[in-house]
């Protein structure tokens, strides 16, 4: 599916996160997208970070919105990983 590219920081070069989205239903109010690491520092322990998030209503002036992050680490962020 379609994406983005944003950027980080002011250089164009610099540190950017490609989001693309894997799933959307409007019937269902939810959206599943990916977000990828591009030219960040080597510290940034994230390799990838896929978010679900939906929306549901529980009355008539309120909605519930779930947001549930699954990153993944980079291999030697594991050990500071919980």
């Amino acid at each position: 599916m379609e994406g983005r590219i944003c950027l980080l920081s002011d250089n164009l070069d610099g540190a950017k996160a490609k989001e693309v989205l894997l799933q959307y239903s409007d019937a269902e109010k939810s959206l599943t997208f990916e977000v990828t690491s591009i030219n960040v520092p080597a510290i940034v322990p994230i390799k990838r970070n896929v978010v679900q998030m939906s929306a549901q209503a529980i009355g008539t002036k309120s909605t519930r919105v779930t947001w549930v992050a699954r990153p993944e680490p980079k291999l030697l962020a594991y050990p500071l990983y919980p």
